[in-house]
C-alpha cells in the first residue's frame, strides 16, 4: 500500500493505518517522550489489517486551549517529526466527515529513493483558538524584545515571538500577549476568527501577513490539521505546524511593510444565529 494515515479521535485518541509495524513500535516512544501522562493502551484497531491505536492519559486533544491541549499540539508537532524522519512525506490533510466535532485525516506515502538527504529541522506550532487568540508553540524560551545587546541565535522562536508581536502591533489587532510556560498566548481585538463579510477579508489579509513573517524568520509550512474535538455547533480551527532547517543562520526580525491598521472599520461583531 503506498499511502498511510494518521487521525485523531475523541480528545485521547491516535489512530494509523497503513504504516509498518515498525513504525508503530517506535512512534510508542516519541509520544512517550512529548506526552508526559503517558499511554493508557495501544494495539491494533478494528478487523482492517495495519490499523493500529493509541488511547493516551488525559485530553490532549479536547477542545479547551488550557495547558494540556497546548501540550497536545506539542505531541502532534513531535508526531509530525517522527513521521517526516521516519522516511515519511505528507500528501495532504483531509476532512473527511461531514460531523462538525470530526477532526482531519493526514495522507502520507514513503519518500522516493532518489529524494535529497533529510535534514535535521526545528518544529514550531501556530494555533488560531476561541475566537481570539493566537498560540505560538515552539521548545524554546520564547521573548517579545531582544535583549539589550543581543539575542541568542539558536532563539529561533524569539526571532518568531518579535516579528509576530510587532506585525499584530502595527496591524491594530494586538491586545495583550503573555508566556506561559514555553508557548505564547497573544490575544486578539476584535474577534477575527469568528469574522465574515469584510472582516473576514481582513482575517484572511492578516493570515497571509503572518504567514510572510514566518517565511522571512526561515520558517516552512509543513502541513496543516484540525486535531482537537469541536461540537455539532463549532468546529476548531487547523493548527499549522513548520519547519525550519537546524543550522540556518538568524537574521534580524523582518520588518513588514506600512499598513493600514486591521482593526479600523470593522463591522460590529454579531453571532452567528
Amino acid at each position: 500500500m503506498p499511502f498511510a494515515s494518521l487521525s485523531f479521535h475523541k480528545t485521547d485518541t491516535i489512530r494509523l493505518l497503513q504504516f509498518p509495524e515498525e513504525i508503530y513500535l517506535n512512534l510508542q516512544h516519541a509520544i512517550l517522550a512529548s506526552w508526559p501522562l503517558g499511554i493508557e493502551s495501544d494495539g491494533p484497531f478494528g478487523t482492517t489489517d495495519g490499523s493500529y491505536q493509541f488511547k493516551l492519559k488525559g485530553k490532549p486533544f479536547g477542545w479547551l486551549m488550557n495547558r494540556e491541549s497546548v501540550g497536545g499540539a506539542r505531541l502532534v508537532r513531535d508526531i509530525l517529526a517522527f513521521i517526516y524522519y521516519s522516511n515519511w512525506e505528507t500528501v495532504m490533510p483531509l476532512a473527511y466527515a461531514e460531523r462538525l466535532s470530526s477532526k482531519d485525516l493526514l495522507i502520507f506515502r514513503p519518500r522516493p529513493p532518489e529524494a535529497a538527504p533529510l535534514l535535521q529541522m526545528e518544529w514550531l506550532a501556530l494555533a488560531p483558538a476561541k475566537s481570539d487568540r493566537l498560540y505560538v508553540i515552539g521548545d524554546s524560551q520564547p521573548v517579545f524584545q531582544a535583549p539589550r545587546g543581543m539575542l541568542a541565535e539558536t532563539n529561533h522562536v524569539a526571532w518568531v515571538t518579535i516579528s509576530l508581536t510587532q506585525l499584530l502591533r502595527e496591524s491594530g489587532v494586538l491586545q495583550s500577549a503573555e508566556t506561559k510556560y514555553n508557548w505564547v498566548e497573544y490575544k486578539l481585538k476584535g474577534r477575527p476568527w469568528s469574522r465574515g463579510g469584510e472582516g473576514g477579508v481582513k482575517t484572511r489579509a492578516l493570515l497571509l501577513r503572518i504567514l510572510h513573517v514566518l517565511d522571512q524568520c526561515g520558517w516552512t509550512a509543513h502541513t496543516t490539521i484540525q486535531h482537537r474535538t469541536g461540537n455539532d455547533d463549532r468546529r476548531m480551527l487547523d493548527t499549522i505546524f513548520f519547519r525550519r532547517p537546524k543550522g540556518l543562520p538568524s537574521t534580524t526580525p523582518p520588518r513588514s511593510p506600512p499598513i493600514q491598521p486591521l482593526a479600523s472599520g470593522l463591522p460590529p461583531y454579531t453571532r452567528p444565529k
